[in-house]
């Protein structure tokens, strides 16, 4: 009689594990890369394209800087401003700014920003090119908005669809 042969315990064949695509990693990581690229490209050409004012400064503080100024800049800003009287009123500040008894002796340079560029005493430029002529001195920068103050590198001056005109301007003391 012969023996019967041992049943051999069934030994699942293992297969290894199939390996998982690396390509949605792949593409996160790249679509993380343009991201982070996309965001540095926008805020250097933001800030090139931004006035700077540097720290805030009281008024007497202020006094003392635009006394000290030789070059000045006023800067009337109606980028994306809807309502006309605002725009109107922000390039009539201006004006009144420019011919304020305080800007005698100094050296004016008038710039008019607007959704198609900047309009300078030479003609037309990119914003760009306007806001990097800033630099070489202090500015007087109108715009939209309800509120203004003082910063070591110029004023910021907001204005809004009431302006009674005749109301921006520095006097000379």
């Amino acid at each position: 009689m012969t023996k019967p042969e041992a049943a051999e315990p069934a030994i699942e064949a293992s297969k290894p594990e199939a390996k998982k695509s690396d390509l949605p990693k792949i593409a996160a990581v790249a679509l993380l890369a343009v991201l982070v690229l996309a965001l540095a490209w926008y805020f250097v050409t933001s800030a090139a394209m931004a006035f700077n004012p540097g720290a805030g400064v009281d008024a007497d503080t202020f006094k003392d800087i635009f006394s000290k100024a030789d070059r000045v800049y006023i800067v009337m800003d109606v980028r994306g401003v809807a309502d006309t009287n605002t725009s109107t009123n922000i390039l009539q500040c201006g004006v009144d700014f420019a011919g304020s008894s305080g800007m005698g002796g100094k050296n004016v340079s008038y710039l008019s920003l607007g959704n198609d560029g900047c309009v300078a005493e030479d003609g037309k430029h990119s914003a760009e090119d306007c806001f990097s002529m800033l630099k070489s001195g202090l500015v007087i920068y109108v715009k939209e908005g309800s509120s203004s103050s003082y910063h070591s590198g110029g004023m910021i001056v907001g204005v809004g669809p009431q302006y009674p005109v005749g109301s921006c301007s520095i006097k000379k003391v």
